[in-house]
Order: structure tokens, then C-alpha cells, then sequence
């Protein structure tokens, strides 16, 4: 596994809302969203791209997309 190192999101340092940890692993992750397709009616998954920072100390995970 990677080295756990600080992360920063949109200009703001990632801190662990569990512990107040500030190291993390970074995961690439596909985010999975249901939406209703009108052709069948049927549900449907449709998956984004994001990334997951789990923190190094609690192992809580933070998610973020389209980042």
C-alpha cells in the first residue's frame, strides 16, 4: 500500500472528521448513482469517477467526486 501523506481539496487541507487525523490513502473509485431510465423504466447504475481518502489512523472513508 501507498505511503499516507496530507490532502488537500479544493484549496482546503482533508482532516479526518472521525479523529481529526490529517494523513490519508488515496483510492481512485467509481461512485455509483441510481437514476431512473426512461426507455425501460427500469433502475439504472451510472458510474462517476472520484476518489476516496481513507484515513490513516480510524481508516474513515471520505469520498469525493469528478475530482
Amino acid at each position: 500500500m501507498a505511503e499516507s501523506r496530507t490532502i488537500i481539496v479544493h484549496g482546503k487541507q482533508l482532516k479526518c472528521p472521525f479523529c481529526g487525523n490529517d494523513q490519508f490513502f488515496e483510492f481512485s473509485v467509481r461512485l455509483n448513482t441510481i437514476h431512473t431510465t426512461f426507455f425501460s423504466g427500469v433502475l439504472a447504475l451510472a458510474a462517476k469517477k472520484g476518489k476516496a481518502y481513507v484515513c490513516s489512523k480510524c481508516g474513515f472513508v471520505q469520498e469525493f467526486m469528478g475530482i
